[in-house]
């Protein structure tokens, strides 16, 4: 019973506040996964941001 709290209350602890998502598009232009994202198509992407870091501390913002 004691180890049920725990687990429900650490779940609640690090879950997020507000879900987040992105949709991924579906494309028929050709691109290079060379982490340079120089195609014109790139321009048209959804931009995600505001993560979270969960280690080693989950209260900072990651670094980019």
């Amino acid at each position: 019973m004691m180890f049920s709290f725990f687990l429900l209350l650490s779940t609640m602890a690090t879950g997020q506040d507000t879900y987040k998502s992105i949709q991924a598009k579906f494309i028929n232009e050709t691109i290079t996964l060379d982490g340079v994202l120089d195609e014109p198509i790139w321009q048209t992407a959804q931009i995600a941001g505001d993560f979270q870091q969960f280690f080693p501390s989950d209260t900072g913002s990651c670094r980019t």
